[in-house]
């Protein structure tokens, strides 16, 4: 009886790893699934409807000469989240298409050259996809760089982006250059589609962070 439970573990087990292993295809398709070729109707087609949706704004205040002050907010995308498999979508406001693939933490993903959230860290993703310049001025990837969401000292939240050509690596946290970055952990892991954005809004484009 023992023996049996053994080898129905142990084909579990296989069975998930090679999922595991296959769902990222050349770091850029998933389920069939990619950034600037697939639309949100592809998504509902593959994943079904989404459990909630998160809109994605931009926000501007002024201060007018003649007095009072101005606030807008403009809608430019939006996360169709799917929360038991720990992805969400990113999708265009105006042109419908899916802009970004997000794997959080309880995502069952691995990348093409086996990274996985909060199984491999930064030191992982360099030796699997290139070193890092430090120095370099410009924000083209691939580089590492800070991000933070929120206003006010409450609300926000800071992330350390690892960034490569068409694949970011995220970990929750700030990045602190003397303190080194190889032991952060990888958190969440982006598909971003570099090269293939003009189908996008611009008013998307100009929103989205600065790794893509």
């Amino acid at each position: 009886m023992l023996r049996y439970i053994l080898v129905i573990s142990l084909v579990i087990l296989n069975s998930l790893t090679a999922e595991a292993q296959t769902v990222i295809q050349c770091d850029t398709l998933f389920r069939r699934l990619q950034v600037y070729k697939s639309t949100i109707s592809d998504v509902i087609t593959v994943m079904g409807i989404p459990d909630s949706k998160e809109e994605i704004a931009t926000e501007m205040f002024a201060h007018l000469s003649g007095g009072g002050d101005r606030y807008k907010r403009t809608v430019t995308a939006y996360y169709a989240n799917y929360t038991k498999e720990g992805i969400q979508f990113e999708i265009d406001q105006e042109t419908k298409q899916l802009t970004k693939i997000v794997f959080q933490p309880n995502a069952f993903v691995m990348t093409a050259k086996g990274i996985q959230p909060t199984k491999s860290n930064f030191a992982d993703v360099i030796q699997a996809y290139g070193l890092i310049d430090l120095n370099k001025s410009t924000n083209t990837p691939p580089n590492i760089q800070g991000w933070v969401t929120g206003r006010g000292t409450d609300n926000k939240r800071y992330y350390t982006l690892l960034c490569y050509w068409g694949i970011t690596f995220v970990s929750y946290g700030r990045w602190n250059m003397a303190e080194g970055f190889s032991s952060k952990q990888v958190d969440e892991i982006w598909l971003v589609g570099y090269g293939t954005a003009p189908a996008a809004s611009e008013a998307t484009r100009a929103a989205r962070h600065r790794c893509n």
